[in-house]
């Protein structure tokens, strides 16, 4: 019934009626149920379908409307084996406005979770080598005697076979230790000039000299033994990795950007002067297309005819794609692709390929370095704000912020005001600025007011 296939239906009607009429039914009876039968076989199933996924459809939409934090963990967490859902799912709590944070030792859980500020938190159990043993380990400590206060307090009270050096490395690169404040991540990593140890190898040591004296005192034959825990090394000050090092460390042991993104410095030129997603990208035939994005693989390759030629993968915010050069674009953008984080601004087109109508390819004509950009595009930085919201706190504000930094760029400032229904748009002619990262941030710290490149 549920495949609709009315011939063998047709068939075992008459053995339907035939059998049940030997066990002493209703012959007319039967007719009617299976008169019944039929129908329901032309409606029931698809109905009975389309009622389950409206009422579960409901309860999701309740949920995420009501409970948004819980109910994004949740998916999260169903998804933890997919990182492409993963990565489109972050998105979408932030879109929403709940910020989903890298994992902490003392606030995460196996899975995602939420924190007491409705804030989620990224599963331990979703970072590479760390392993289940050494999860649970961590949160059965933590729930039994509160939380860490260090990394040297973690290495003195958990069991260092199962939570050990392999887990405790990829627990710093994930950023599972940032919560403590003391330290950067490059800290762990760093050598000791004198006897070549890391930090964590010292402080898997010191854990371990600890755990063996607490033991031995509880041993003692009489008992009188009072074992005073040893100070805590002090670390040595290391500056913190370059953000692009760091972010490329961090996506190794959990597959994708938690803390940052690489393009988050130029979420502005990408807004501005790209008119596509790499998600989009296949969406947008014969269009002259302006993408933008970070390197996250490439390779050179040999052709059969022994010519070289290069594959690289772009990334952006919400995917990736797999360009490749040939011949002369080989040529030509090859010192472009080489390098693995390499920032890009690429012109082309998605169109079909040479004599290959229903084949298509993204062609490539022009690519530039992302960070040259916003120089070379940018023509004047716009400036709107409510009318109703100008007042002397912000006209001083970005009088102050444009004296701050002066430059080249022109400012164009539009007021707009809903309850008059009028808007007005004033150009500077003797305040120019250097539309440069620090000026960008100064300007998001004024509410009121919204930015753009022109």
């Amino acid at each position: 019934m549920g495949k609709k296939q009315i011939e063998v239906l047709n068939k075992m009607k008459g053995q339907f009626i035939d059998q049940a009429t030997a066990k002493g039914l209703d012959p007319a009876k039967l007719t009617k149920i299976w008169t019944d039968w039929e129908a329901f076989a032309q409606y029931a199933f698809n109905k009975s379908h389309s009622t389950c996924y409206a009422l579960v459809a409901y309860q999701t939409a309740y949920l995420k409307a009501h409970y948004k934090s819980e109910f994004m963990a949740a998916v999260l967490s169903n998804n933890m084996g997919n990182l492409d859902k993963i990565t489109f799912f972050m998105e979408e709590s932030r879109r929403i406005g709940i910020p989903v944070l890298g994992p902490d030792v003392n606030e995460s859980d196996v899975k995602f979770s939420v924190n007491q500020k409705g804030q989620i938190r990224y599963a331990l159990s979703a970072i590479k080598g760390v392993g289940d043993a050494a999860v649970v380990g961590i949160l059965e400590e933590r729930k039994a005697n509160g939380p860490f206060k260090s990394i040297f307090d973690l290495t003195k009270r958990v069991n260092l076979r199962t939570v050990n050096k392999k887990s405790i490395e990829n627990l710093a690169l994930a950023g599972a230790f940032d919560g403590f404040g003391k330290y950067t991540r490059a800290q762990f990593f760093t050598a000791d000039t004198k006897d070549g140890m890391t930090v964590i190898d010292k402080c898997l040591r010191w854990g371990n000299s600890e755990q063996n004296n607490k033991s031995m005192n509880q041993n003692s034959l009489f008992g009188e033994a009072i074992h005073v825990d040893a100070s805590e090394p002090v670390l040595p000050p290391v500056e913190e990795w370059p953000l692009l090092e760091k972010l490329k460390k961090e996506k190794e042991v959990v597959g994708i950007y938690i803390s940052g993104h690489p393009l988050d410095s130029y979420r502005l030129e990408i807004n501005t002067f790209t008119n596509s997603t790499l998600k989009q990208l296949t969406e947008q035939k014969d269009k002259e297309l302006k993408i933008a994005g970070i390197i996250s693989a490439t390779q050179t390759k040999v052709s059969k005819t022994g010519n070289q030629f290069a594959i690289f993968t772009l990334e952006d915010f919400e995917g990736t794609f797999e360009f490749a050069l040939f011949g002369k674009d080989y040529i030509q953008f090859k010192n472009y692709v080489e390098t693995l984080g390499a920032l890009l601004y690429i012109t082309g087109r998605y169109q079909a390929r040479y004599n290959q109508p229903d084949n298509y390819e993204f062609k490539i004509s022009k690519i530039e370095l992302l960070p040259d950009i916003r120089a070379k595009l940018t023509k004047r930085l716009t400036l709107r704000i409510p009318a109703e919201s100008v007042t002397e706190r912000i006209t001083d504000e970005l009088l102050a912020l444009f004296q701050k930094y002066p430059g080249k760029y022109p400012i164009s400032v539009k007021l707009k005001s809903d309850e008059e229904q009028i808007s007005l748009t004033l150009n500077s002619r003797k305040v120019t600025v250097d539309i440069s990262n620090e000026l960008l941030d100064d300007l998001h710290t004024i509410e009121e007011l919204e930015f753009a490149l022109n």
